[in-house]
């Protein structure tokens, strides 16, 4: 975590993981149990669109987000 500059997992999880889940970019493995130490996440379709969409951005320069639902 520190490599997101911050070191709270509880600012993590609100700030980063609630707002990934709520877009539908990432889905937990055990939904109902969110503070399971054996807790993952896993890419959505929606998000390997997104992070197909930035590495091409990556590669040309420029990074344009546009969120098609």
């Amino acid at each position: 975590m520190d490599s997101l500059g911050k070191k709270s997992r509880e600012y993590v999880r609100s700030h980063y993981i609630k707002t990934a889940l709520e877009a539908g970019y990432i889905s937990a493995l055990f939904p109902n149990s969110p503070n399971t130490p054996k807790q993952k996440y896993h890419l959505t379709d929606k998000g390997n669109r997104l992070r197909a969409i930035l590495k091409q951005g990556e590669l040309n320069g420029k990074i344009v987000i546009r969120d098609s639902g």
